[in-house]
């Protein structure tokens, strides 16, 4: 599985980290997963395969099977070192190799046009990037890249910091090199993959991390008018944990899941950018175990909101963005 590291811009032309593909994605099962068919993506020309610069909010593109081991290749196009983490996920580093690029690039600059319109044509000799738009939640469009023609380089040594080659759950991938790394994914469910610098974290460099079939922790339940719930499989929960919904971005409904430790009493509220509640999916006493509720949003306006689940004293926040 082939990820990677981009340096692209919002949509004010602002430098913004991004996490991507270097390969077409896949899911756990081999089909292809391809981008939404939502206007804002069609418009910009993202049809198809998902490949190259994705934000957080669209679709999850590392997929891997419930119980597998698969070995990844991070390739670093940035010009900076990025420390990543995998959640709950212990691999090892098998080694790090040189990006070969394209000697129709530069240093300071490796992006090209195969056409020779907008930037100098490749040599065919390389790794070269080529500018791909980014679907901001709010629907418009920000800069990124795609690689083209990934060429492995020149082997590296070894860091001499600390011995890499024992598991872990981050690593250093640095600037212009393709780190490899070999993990196993026993821990079915949706996690995260990102870079542990708060500040890319915030400008979306994190993207889901999905192991199994959506269904791995969650059992499915007919939706209604209100919030739906849904029972766990069978084991109790460890600690409350709220997910991120799905689908997001949505039109005009979507999923949100939550696992209680015990018996509690639950809020779960979704509020607009002002802080105003917009709807409250589930108010009441609820069991130990997983549960699914249902937002509708199709009387309100496109934009982010955030959804906020109470428990007890504990309280957890995430974000979503409707797009109509």
């Amino acid at each position: 599985r082939k990820v990677a590291l981009f340096e692209g811009r919002d949509e004010f032309g602002r430098l913004r980290p991004l996490l991507g593909t270097a390969e077409p994605a896949t899911d756990y099962a081999g089909n292809p997963i391809n981008w939404p068919t939502l206007p804002s993506y069609v418009n910009a020309g993202l049809v198809g395969q998902m490949e190259g610069s994705i934000a957080w909010h669209s679709p999850t593109t590392e997929n891997p099977a419930l119980n597998s081991t698969e070995e990844w290749e991070i390739w670093n196009a940035t010009s900076d070192a990025h420390p990543v983490h995998l959640h709950l996920v212990s691999f090892e580093v098998l080694g790090r190799r040189e990006i070969l690029w394209d000697s129709a690039t530069s240093a300071a600059d490796r992006v090209l046009d195969p056409t020779g319109i907008t930037a100098p044509p490749p040599n065919g000799d390389g790794t070269y990037l080529v500018v791909q738009p980014v679907v901001q939640h709010n629907g418009l469009l920000g800069t990124g890249y795609k690689l083209q023609s990934p060429t492995l380089g020149s082997p590296v040594a070894p860091m001499n910091e600390y011995v890499e080659n024992t598991p872990k759950d981050g690593v250093t991938a640095l600037p212009g090199h393709v780190t490899r790394f070999k993990a196993t994914f026993d821990k079915p469910g949706r996690y995260a993959w990102h870079c542990n610098i708060l500040s890319h974290e915030d400008h979306e460099m994190m993207r889901p991390l999905q192991v199994g079939p959506e269904t791995s922790l969650f059992a499915s339940a007919p939706a209604d008018e209100g919030a739906t719930q849904a029972k766990a499989a069978e084991s109790v929960p460890a600690a409350l944990a709220l997910e991120q919904n799905y689908p997001n971005p949505f039109n005009p409904s979507t999923k949100i899941r939550y696992s209680l430790p015990a018996s509690m009493k639950v809020s779960l509220e979704v509020f607009d950018l002002l802080g105003r509640r917009v709807a409250t999916l589930v108010n009441g006493e609820m069991p130990a175990g997983a549960h699914e509720a249902r937002f509708d949003a199709k009387r309100l306006a496109s934009g982010a909101y955030a959804y906020r689940l109470t428990a007890g004293k504990q309280i957890l926040t995430k974000r979503m963005y409707l797009v109509k």
